[in-house]
């Protein structure tokens, strides 16, 4: 049996023991700094901002147009930055800024006939294309659509929106449909740190 043992500058210490392991460590707290977390410290720990948002329809596109999705049913929006009703979308909250994992993803189908190609993106504040997904068929093989994302780490500022479109070019020109459920989600979280 092995133990960790935690000194104190007066001398004291707290032993873990501990099994299947090789060799005792001793860690050394340094006396300017003799506590490593207190249980309000470990609580104060948590994320401030988070939402996780789904389409509850299924929502036409139309050929060859970038189009908004409409993520209109949440999950979960801890932190109140997650409009699901008017603009369908993640606003980074006052005193906010970091860096953010950010996740969208979306089953994009076409009309009647074959898909030539799917897309999705995500701009912020309207107009900067920050990330893409892609899928290219090659001019319409066997395809009627596909699963399109991406995942990505991004950084953030108060007032930064977010906003997530979708496309379809397809062998009829008809357009498509993005899928509701389980099959497209937008999510995100602020990362601590």
């Amino acid at each position: 049996m092995s133990s960790l043992k935690l000194k104190t500058p007066s001398g004291g210490s707290v032993s873990f023991n501990a099994t299947d392991t090789a060799n005792d460590v001793t860690l050394t707290v340094p006396a300017s700094n003799t506590t490593l977390a207190t249980t309000s410290d470990v609580a104060s720990v948590k994320n401030e901002v988070a939402f996780v948002a789904r389409m509850s329809t299924t929502q036409a596109i139309p050929e060859s147009t970038w189009t908004k999705i409409e993520f209109n049913a949440q999950d979960a929006d801890i932190g109140d930055c997650y409009d699901q009703t008017t603009n369908y979308r993640f606003t980074v909250p006052s005193n906010q800024d970091g860096l953010y994992q950010i996740n969208f993803w979306a089953y994009i189908a076409c009309g009647t006939t074959n898909c030539r190609n799917v897309a999705i993106r995500i701009l912020k504040n309207g107009t900067t294309e920050l990330k893409r997904g892609y899928l290219n068929f090659f001019n319409g093989g066997d395809a009627t659509g596909g699963t399109v994302g991406h995942s990505s780490v991004l950084s953030l500022s108060a007032g930064d929106y977010l906003e997530v479109y979708g496309y379809v070019n397809s062998t009829d020109n008809l357009g498509g449909n993005v899928s509701s459920g389980a099959y497209s989600s937008f999510s995100g979280f602020k990362l601590i740190g």
